[in-house]
């Protein structure tokens, strides 16, 4: 009688396992399809001369978006969270605001578009595959009163992380001063 309770466990816990890995793997995919789609889009304003496709930003984005897309199997949010502990860098602060008066120029909208589109995938691909963590975060914030003030300074950190992190990011290549025209 043990042994079968034993093994009725043991075939829920590998059912178990088998639909999270579909699960992470479904995921993996579908965020993959959007981010590729983000840079079709991109590539398509650059033929259509609606972004200029001599620009830092356009390599920027384009070699970034390809690059997260390779790295999703890999990425997680304990790295990330590790990394944007490491944000407080200069030279990150120095290349993120750099980026950002970029993307605030009137003439970019098309690039901060692609770029919002690119923070939010990557976001909602962590959120959802850490969605106890990400859900137990979210109850945690909405109890505390001042919890929302550190949530949106999280989600600042976390940005900077995501537009820095060197694994799927190229923001420090096309950044610096050294490589624009």
């Amino acid at each position: 009688m043990l042994l079968a309770i034993a093994s009725v466990l043991l075939a829920i816990a590998i059912i178990d396992r088998s639909t999270r890995m579909a699960r992470v793997e479904r995921l993996v995919l579908s965020t993959r399809y959007k981010l590729f789609n983000l840079r079709d889009i991109l590539r398509r304003a650059a033929i259509d001369r609606t972004v200029d496709p001599n620009s830092w930003l356009f390599d920027y984005l384009d070699t970034s978006l390809t690059r997260a897309a390779g790295m999703l199997a890999s990425l997680n949010l304990f790295e990330i969270a590790y990394f944007a502990a490491q944000a407080g860098d200069e030279a990150i602060a120095i290349r993120v605001r750099s980026l950002n008066v970029e993307l605030n120029h009137k003439g970019n909208s098309r690039f901060r578009a692609v770029h919002e589109g690119f923070q939010k995938c990557i976001l909602d691909f962590l959120e959802e595959r850490h969605r106890a963590i990400g859900r137990t975060a979210r109850f945690g914030v909405r109890a505390v009163r001042s919890g929302q003030y550190l949530w949106q300074r999280l989600k600042k950190r976390s940005s900077v992380a995501l537009i820095s992190d060197p694994r799927i990011s190229t923001l420090g290549t096309y950044c610096d001063s050294t490589h624009r025209p």
